[in-house]
């Protein structure tokens, strides 16, 4: 696989990227400047693993998922010598309740695109998990 990153630009790259990445999650917009047309989506949630190809097929299956809209945050980004890693959260409307998620991507890049994408996803968090999480469990570091 050619890498488009480089030792002097890979931050630089991967952090446009990675704006790219938080722009398609939020809006489904950008699909096509930030993924490489047979991108590999291979997609982690709780007890489950399946892949797709292809930035329309993340496209349905996201927005499936996350019913088109969602305001992501940013955690940790870093590049990686072919790509980046990215934390985010997620926090969305799905069938009229109020869900968050935590996600941790990594990204391979080549000539300026995402050419595979590896989501790992804690699942859906409706607000009552979210209250037991912060009772039991409170976090040092958000």
């Amino acid at each position: 696989m050619k890498t488009a990153m480089s030792a002097t630009g890979s931050t630089k790259k991967s952090e446009a990227l990675v704006q790219g990445l938080v722009r398609v999650l939020e809006t489904g917009e950008g699909g096509a400047e930030n993924f490489a047309p047979a991108a590999l989506f291979d997609l982690n949630v709780p007890a489950w693993r399946f892949q797709v190809r292809g930035a329309d097929a993340f496209n349905e299956w996201w927005h499936e998922e996350v019913a088109h809209r969602g305001r992501v945050t940013v955690g940790r980004s870093a590049p990686t010598p072919s790509g980046f890693v990215l934390e985010t959260a997620i926090e969305f409307e799905h069938d009229g309740k109020g869900l968050y998620a935590r996600q941790m991507c990594l990204a391979e890049v080549s000539d300026g695109r995402i050419v595979e994408l590896a989501v790992y996803c804690t699942g859906d968090w409706d607000a009552q998990t979210r209250a037991k999480q912060a009772r039991e469990a409170p976090m040092i570091r958000p």
